[in-house]
């Protein structure tokens, strides 16, 4: 056996892989690296820190009394409208008892997916008896026949001002059920949009004598003095170029009202209908009214607008 050590590595044999292995005696280095952090403390005096300290409270103090103040408010705000709609809730069925009380038969029960929302928002209504009336006599149809437009009517009412549930009325005038249902039947015959120059030439024929602009308006207003419409205008023009205007009599359409027919008819409950200017004889005639609609039928119906006897 030979004494001498290998340099190199070990010798596993002749047929193995060698090894490598490290040096023997081999150094290792490392780098240390030492990063040093300077902190300087600033010492302030302590009438400086309490200067300071009464500086910023004097600017927190103001805005923390306020938002006291405005939290105070808001609950105070939140007990009124609290009352506000226990009082408005409790007239509401106080009114709808006594229409109940008329029905002679009551229906299947009224689901809570109506009566939720209608809480909610005949809740916050305010104290007009014209829009009360309109939620209490809607609770009493749910009663007598529960429909699931119903709640498409709560969120109508919802969205109605007082002149607007006056504008509605005025359309509907004062006629029980069956009137309004026999007017909504002539209207969809005679006066929607696409009929409705034929149907005033043919009440236009039935003048009888001599013709004058006074008279054709007269006879347009005859035909148009109808449950359910309300004139806006109507006019004729003479052989001469000049203008007449013709009365709309008892008509309730005023112009300050014009933006509450817009949004009645954008709720889809009444419709504007335009005739425009047409030939008759040698007069030219043209007038504008508001029909009511399908939609607003129903929702006078339900909604106590048309009298029940």
């Amino acid at each position: 056996m030979s004494d001498q050590k290998p340099i190199d590595g070990l010798q596993q044999g002749i047929n193995e892989p060698e090894t490598k292995m490290p040096k023997l005696g081999a150094s290792a280095e490392a780098k240390l690296i030492i990063e040093r952090k300077k902190i300087t403390t600033e010492t302030i005096p302590e009438d400086v820190s309490r200067a300071k300290a009464s500086s910023w409270l004097d600017l927190i103090s103001p805005l923390t009394e306020w938002a006291g103040l405005r939290g105070d408010q808001l609950r105070h705000k939140r007990e009124l409208l609290r009352v506000h709609q226990d009082s408005v809730l409790y007239d509401i069925v106080l009114q709808a008892r006594s229409k109940i009380r008329a029905i002679d038969h009551a229906g299947a029960a009224t689901p809570t997916k109506f009566l939720i929302p209608f809480i909610e928002k005949a809740s916050i209504e305010g104290p007009e008896p014209e829009l009360q009336d309109l939620w209490a006599s809607l609770l009493a149809s749910s009663y007598e026949d529960y429909k699931p437009e119903y709640i498409h009517f709560c969120n109508i009412i919802s969205q109605m001002s007082l002149s607007q549930a006056k504008a509605l009325k005025s359309i509907v005038g004062d006629v029980n059920q069956h009137q309004l249902e026999i007017a909504m039947d002539n209207i969809n015959i005679w006066y929607n949009s696409s009929v409705a120059k034929n149907s005033i030439t043919e009440q236009l024929n039935k003048i009888s004598g001599e013709f004058s602009a006074e008279r054709i308006a007269n006879s347009v207003l005859e035909l148009l003095d109808h449950t359910g419409i309300a004139i806006v205008n109507i006019m004729v023009e003479l052989p001469d170029g000049s203008m007449l205007f013709g009365d709309a009599g008892e008509n309730e359409y005023k112009d300050e009202f014009e933006v509450d027919y817009n949004i009645l008819e954008v709720i889809g409950l009444i419709e504007r209908i335009h005739v425009h200017w047409f030939e008759y004889k040698q007069w030219a005639t043209t007038c504008t009214y508001y029909a009511l609609r399908p939609l607003g039928y129903h929702f006078a119906l339900r909604c106590g607008l048309a009298n029940r006897t």
